[in-house]
Order: structure tokens, then sequence, then C-alpha cells
């Protein structure tokens, strides 16, 4: 596994002028895309995907291993990342507050994700199907939507934040810690 600082220098090294693609994804962000590298970069939420495959840097799911979205994202979008087969790493910024449903379903190689301190809510099926072996929920998180790491099958290890009030119908169903799961 690369070191977060390795993608981040990666990530800044690469524009416009030489991405081998790029474009935008709101008004204010754009994406490129580099060596199995995407880069969000620029301020604001992403556009709504509201239907996997609509993300415009979907025709890399099957050869993207790093997402690096940098400081001012504010909002993955729903479906950003579902079915990215190869994608293995992600480093997520502190300016990003809200990861929409299914942002990061079906990627079964990403096994540990590093979620922001000011996130409030994980939507529903945001991890399904996910490789993730741990998570840490941060404090300030209040609800886990439903579905939201059902049946990620590796899944053995999860810290609860005291802020947390709900967790909805299925959220750890089919996990190693459906049963083992307690409210703070």
């Amino acid at each position: 596994m690369i070191t977060e600082a390795e993608l981040l220098a990666q990530a800044a090294a690469i524009t416009a002028d030489n991405a081998e693609d790029y474009g935008s994804c709101s008004a204010d962000l754009n994406w490129y895309y580099k060596d199995r590298m995407l880069v969000i970069r620029g301020t604001g939420p992403m556009e709504v995907y509201a239907a996997e495959g609509q993300a415009p840097w979907f025709s890399y799911a099957k050869t993207m291993y790093y997402v690096v979205i940098e400081d001012g994202c504010t909002k993955i979008s729903n479906t950003a990342f579902s079915a990215f087969l190869s994608l293995v790493q992600v480093v997520i910024p502190e300016s990003v507050t809200e990861i929409g449903s299914s942002a990061f379903r079906y990627t079964y190689r990403l096994t540990h994700i590093d979620l922001p301190s000011g996130l409030t809510v994980i939507e529903g099926l945001t991890f399904q199907k996910s490789g993730l072996k741990s998570i840490v929920i941060p404090e300030g998180v209040t609800r886990i939507g439903i579905n939201a790491f059902q049946y990620c099958g590796d899944l053995a290890e999860v810290k609860l934040p005291s802020t947390l009030t709900t967790i909805e119908a299925n959220a750890f169903a089919g996990t190693p810690v459906k049963n083992s799961i307690k409210l703070p």
C-alpha cells in the first residue's frame, strides 16, 4: 500500500496537461485520471449521479486503483465509485461532510478507508459488499443508513462514536460483526 503522503504528492503532479483523461464533476470540481489514479480537485459538492455508471470516470472502474479527493470537495456523490472493482485506496479530505448512498458499493478490493471527522451520516448502501476489514466511524456521525455495510464479509472490527443514535435496518447484516454491534 502506498502511503497517503505519497498518494497526495502523486496527485498534486497530475494536471490537465499530463492527464490521460479529465473533465468536470460540478461547476467548481474537476477530475483527472492518470496511471490508475483519479484526482478530484476544486471546491464544493460533486454532481449527483443517480445510478451506477453515471460518474464521468466510470470507464476506468475496472482499472482504477487509487482515488485522491483533494481538500475543498464537500460531498462524494451517490454511486461515485460503485462497482470500482480494482479500487484499493482512497484519500478523503476533512472538507468532505457527506458521502452519498452507494458511493463505495461493490468495491471488493477496498479493505481500509479513513473517514473525515466532519461526517455526520453514513448513507444507506454506502459500503455494501466492499472489502473493508475494519472501520472507525468518526465522532459526529449520528446515523448509519440501511444496508450501509451489508455483506462486507471481512468486516471484523467496527468502532462506533458516542454521537451515534441510529443504526438502520441491516446496516451490518452479513458481516462477522452483525451480532456484536451495540450503540455506545
